[in-house]
């Protein structure tokens, strides 16, 4: 059937003089017949088939089970409406620790001259001891 409505189509198409040259020439079918059988079970069905057999629950992971995976704080961070307002802040407070921090452990004038003292006190009384 399919070939002959191709047939007809490309008969459609051609000249005249083609035609009747067409028509002299019997049609014949050269494709072959192809019979396809659907697969019985897909992977998936097959595994919810088998779960289901077994009696198992699915448990299907909501969206703040993924996010919470993914990234604990994401979802504090989407739920809350100040939360970017509030991580800024937290950022700008843990860069002022820092500094602060860093400026306590720098050394003031005094406790450098206080070192200074306690070194050449040591050292004068080094080179005392090893005068006869």
């Amino acid at each position: 059937m399919i070939t002959t409505l191709l047939s007809l189509l490309f008969m459609g198409s051609m000249l005249p003089q083609e035609q009747q040259q067409e028509q002299d020439i019997m049609p014949t079918d050269t494709m072959r017949e192809v019979v396809i059988f659907p697969d019985s079970l897909l992977p998936i069905e097959r595994i919810t088939r088998e779960s289901l057999r077994q009696r198992k629950d699915i448990k299907v992971p909501s969206v703040s089970d993924i996010l919470n995976r993914v990234s604990p704080t994401i979802n504090d961070k989407i739920m809350h409406p100040f939360a970017f307002k509030q991580r800024k802040h937290e950022r700008r407070k843990k860069k002022q620790q820092q500094v602060l921090e860093e400026y306590s452990r720098v050394k003031t004038f005094d406790e450098l001259l206080r070192e200074a003292y306690e070194q050449q006190l040591l050292e004068d009384s080094l080179q005392r001891l090893r005068r006869p």
